[in-house]
């Protein structure tokens, strides 16, 4: 094969491989793509960088009893908030397809919880996080009751940020 040739199959290979990663990556830092990257290595490199940061943060304000605190309510705060994306997505696409066991189960684990919270006495943030994921389960079971006719409607654009 000569020079001209293996040149060649570098520029085709090198086109087909920045085709199969064309898009958006982490190091972007585009927001409308926040959590749609197309490549893993992204996904990776943004969670790696997340726990070094965060487990710096720790050893370093670990003494510090408002930023424990802080770290904690958020914690808490992010599983009472794990069911908004589904509540925006029937929003979007006026259909719950699949989901109307789903959230009567979700609904029971998330109230039964938020009532241990409550009857055990733990601090507010575990209460009222509780109440909120509570709240968002209500939400997407009337959703569930209100698009009860829309089955099978799906949103063309439904992974896709707006």
């Amino acid at each position: 094969m000569t020079t001209a040739g293996k040149t060649e199959d570098r520029s085709v290979s090198f086109r087909l491989s920045k085709e199969l990663y064309a898009g958006h990556s982490f190091s972007d830092f585009d927001k409308r793509y926040f959590w749609a990257w197309t490549d893993f290595m992204s996904y990776i490199d943004f969670m790696l960088l997340f726990t070094i940061a965060c487990s710096l943060l720790m050893y370093l304000f670990i003494e510090h009893h408002i930023f424990v605190q802080t770290v904690g309510f958020l914690a808490v705060l992010t599983e009472a908030l794990l069911g908004a994306p589904q509540l925006l997505r029937n929003l979007r696409n006026k259909s719950t397809e699949g989901m109307r066991q789903m959230v009567v189960m979700w609904m029971m684990g998330d109230t039964f919880k938020t009532a241990y919270f409550i009857f055990n006495d733990l601090p507010l943030q575990f209460w009222l996080c509780g109440c909120l994921q509570v709240f968002i389960d209500i939400i997407i079971l009337f959703q569930v009751y209100l698009y009860r006719q829309n089955i099978g409607v799906r949103s063309k654009k439904q992974d896709v940020p707006d």
